[in-house]
């Protein structure tokens, strides 16, 4: 059964998740945990018998209608032995939520998979080569 966790809850997981994403995507921030960031969501891990599967990080970036910061989703990334089993889409749902909780109305992602976002009823905002912004306004 997989469970969704945040990250400050398996701190000794996140190098690994780090990992993931440098091996993916080469330099890109995935924030550490900072206990006294209270203002901002850390990430968040899909797991399964203590193993982690997946994960999905934040970070703040301007938005792309105006010049104005946002919360992004800056990392998506489940094992490849564990795709195809919803696991993207359930930590998706999990950053929603969290989200919420933080106070923020909407976020974004920059994405090349747009379906998976779209399918939860994510926007497109516009396509820039083969990646797409996204937009999710959360209700509060």
């Amino acid at each position: 059964m997989v469970t969704l966790v945040n990250s400050t809850d398996v701190p000794q997981l996140i190098p690994q998740f780090q990992q993931w994403v440098a091996d993916q995507w080469g330099n890109v921030q995935t924030p550490a945990v900072s206990p006294g960031e209270s203002d901002f969501p850390t990430p968040i891990f899909a797991l399964e018998n203590d193993k982690l599967l997946g994960g999905l990080a934040f970070t703040r970036h301007i938005k792309p209608d105006d010049d104005s910061v946002g919360v992004w989703i800056n990392a998506l990334y489940v094992s490849p032995d564990h795709r195809k089993r919803g696991i993207a889409a359930c930590l998706i749902q999990m950053a929603e939520v969290e989200a919420v909780k933080f106070g923020i109305d909407e976020l974004y992602v920059y994405t090349d998979v747009p379906i998976i976002y779209q399918k939860q009823g994510w926007e497109i905002c516009k396509t820039v080569d083969d990646h797409t912004v996204l937009r999710r306004a959360l209700a509060g």
